[in-house]
Order: C-alpha cells, then sequence, then structure tokens
C-alpha cells in the first residue's frame, strides 16, 4: 500500500510540475506608467494580458519581460491584446514584450476549431487588435497540432483592426521565432490568405476576418483605419503555408506621388526586413492541397520596404511546392511604390 501511495505521489508531483511548466512568469517595469497600475509581477502571460487589456491610459512606456526557459498554451484563438481604451500606447509611450536573457519563451498554439482561413474566427497564437506602439521582440511561437487543418493554426501574430477607424500603426515584431504547420493550405476568403502564416496584417477584425473593411479617417494616423509603419525585423518563419502577408484596403484616390498617412486610407510604409535586420523565410508551403504559397506578400501596400531578407521554401527542411509558388509577391497597389532589394530569394517547384 506504502509503495502505491508513493507512486501516487509521484504522478502528482509530476503533474503539479507539468502545469507549473506551461506558465510564462511576467515582469513589469513601469507599472505605474498606466491607468489602473498593472502589478511588479504576474505568474501567468494570460494574467499580464488580462491586465494589460483594463488599461484606459498611459502616462509613459511599460515593458514587460517574459522569464526564459518557460512556456505557455494560448487560449482558443490566440491570446487578444487589447486595451480598455484605444490608443493608448503611442510610438513614444510604447508597449514592449521582451524575452529575458536565456532560453526561448514559447508560447505555444492551444488546439485549433476553425476549418481554416475562410472562417469569421481563424486560429491564431497571438494578436493585436487596433494596437500601437508594441513591441514584440524574442518570443517563440510553436503550432504543435499537425493533425489537420482544422486543429492547426491560421497564424502566429495577427495584426486586426479595432474597427473602421482604428488599426494598427507603429509596432515592431523582432527576433521571433515561428513554427508553424504545413498541412493547413485551405482556401482562403479576403483578406487572409490561404493556409497557415506566420505573421499577417489585415484590413478585418478579429471577430469579422474574412470581411474586409473601408477605413475611416479621423484626422491622424492613431484614428486612421489603416495598418500603416509597422516593422518586421530578424524573424525566422518556419513552415506554414506563407510567412509574412499584408492584406490590405484597396484604396484607389488620392494616392499622389506621396500618400501621407493622416490623408490616405492604404496602407502607408510598412518595413519587411532592413540591412542587418533582415527575416529568414524558410521552409513554406509543400503541403498536399493547390493552394499557393508565398514568403512575403504585399496586398494592397504603399511605400512599402521589402529588404535584406532570406527567402527559400525549402531549405532541407521544408517540401517542394507542386502548385503556385512564389518567393516575394507584390500583389497589387494602385499607383503604389515600392522598395524591394537586396533579398536572397530561393523557389523550389515540384511540378
Amino acid at each position: 500500500m506504502n509503495k502505491i501511495y508513493a507512486l501516487l505521489l509521484i504522478v502528482l508531483l509530476g503533474f503539479v510540475a507539468d502545469v507549473q511548466a506551461q506558465q510564462i512568469g511576467v515582469t513589469i517595469t513601469g507599472a505605474a506608467n498606466t491607468t489602473p497600475n498593472l502589478a511588479a509581477t504576474y505568474t501567468t502571460f494570460a494574467g499580464f494580458v488580462t491586465a494589460l487589456n483594463g488599461v484606459t491610459a498611459v502616462s509613459g512606456s511599460v515593458t514587460a519581460t517574459l522569464a526564459a526557459g518557460t512556456n505557455e498554451t494560448a487560449p482558443i484563438k490566440g491570446f487578444n491584446i487589447s486595451t480598455s481604451t484605444a490608443n493608448v500606447f503611442t510610438n513614444t509611450n510604447t508597449l514592449t514584450i521582451v524575452k529575458a536573457s536565456g532560453a526561448a519563451t514559447v508560447i505555444n498554439a492551444g488546439v485549433g476549431t476553425a476549418a481554416g482561413p475562410s472562417v469569421a474566427t481563424p486560429d491564431g497564437m497571438l494578436y493585436l487588435s487596433g494596437m500601437d506602439g508594441v513591441i514584440i521582440d524574442g518570443i517563440t511561437f510553436t503550432d504543435g497540432n499537425s493533425a489537420s487543418a482544422t486543429v492547426a493554426m491560421e497564424y502566429g501574430i495577427a495584426f486586426f483592426k479595432r474597427a473602421a477607424g482604428d488599426g494598427c500603426n507603429n509596432n515592431i515584431v523582432r527576433n521571433c521565432i515561428f513554427n508553424m504547420q504545413r498541412i493547413n493550405n485551405a482556401a482562403a476568403t479576403a483578406p487572409m490568405f490561404e493556409g497557415s502564416w506566420a505573421i499577417e496584417v489585415l484590413n478585418s477584425t478579429a471577430a469579422a476576418a474574412v470581411t474586409a473593411l473601408t477605413p475611416t479617417n479621423g484626422g491622424t494616423l492613431a484614428t486612421n483605419g489603416t495598418n500603416s509603419t509597422n516593422a518586421f525585423y530578424s524573424n525566422t518563419c518556419n513552415g506554414g503555408n506563407g510567412g509574412i502577408g499584408f492584406g490590405g484596403f484597396a484604396a484607389v484616390t488620392g494616392v499622389g506621388p506621396t500618400p501621407t498617412a493622416t490623408t490616405f486610407l492604404g496602407d502607408l510604409d510598412n518595413i519587411v526586413g532592413a540591412l542587418g535586420l533582415g527575416n529568414s523565410i524558410l521552409n513554406f508551403g509543400g503541403g498536399a492541397a493547390t493552394s499557393a504559397a508565398a514568403g512575403i506578400r504585399a496586398n494592397n501596400q504603399w511605400s512599402i520596404k521589402i529588404d535584406y531578407n532570406t527567402v527559400d521554401n525549402n531549405n532541407g527542411g521544408g517540401v517542394n511546392h507542386t502548385t503556385t509558388l512564389r518567393g516575394i509577391y507584390a500583389q497589387a497597389g494602385t499607383s503604389a511604390k515600392a522598395s524591394i532589394s537586396n533579398n536572397t530569394v530561393t523557389v523550389r517547384s515540384g511540378a
């Protein structure tokens, strides 16, 4: 009997240790800069996000440092970052979510419920809703759902709009790693893209991801319904059907030679890579279905910069793609200009 009790105790302790391992501790710097004040520490990333979403005002920058060597599973549909009051963070009063020095900090995908990127509420690991001034730095996002396209994620990180007059602006994703599933290559309804993508920037809300919006203009970048001046640096995107994609509003009027962010309703001045800060988009595509795949995709973007990235759909860890395959796809943007330079692009067809 004592041996049985001892065995049960070992199993129980193992279960407790596993539960504790599924938590990311968070330490806050600048907690007094928010109203209401954030706590100094949180035992879970979920607890931090819940508190953050209750913030109504900000007087300075805030940094959330995530404990190294920890992991946590995202809720169904992903962690949603969206403060109670819109536009409280800015490019000067920023919110930085950064991994502490040391071993990887991993956000794991929950089990998805959406049958591909053609449903209103897709599956992902983390998304912003109309947030500005957010920096996401050094986090690993892993989708371990390989059984079917339904349980696999549609995105790792997504930028959604809060409403037609409130997009995501002045945000940065850098030094992050995305491990996505190529089994999800289902057809999409715009503005979403086929299958699973590491990062998507979309002209829709999280509650209606496949319904394109007509942005409105409140006179400032913060109240202009575009997703503009966002930057993506030094990220590694593995697997999925694509890497970094922008699905913007098809603006056709008022472009002029140099549109301005306060008056123009198309996405402006987004950046994918820079000298010494290029992204690696690797091993994408190759699923059994016939969906098109692309490393970087810019649909309805103006003055976008796509520079110094490495794109390779099969560097030895992928599968050659048997249908439409693009390295960098500058899809649309009436009268738009773009900088696409110094990228290393390799596409390997299985057709």
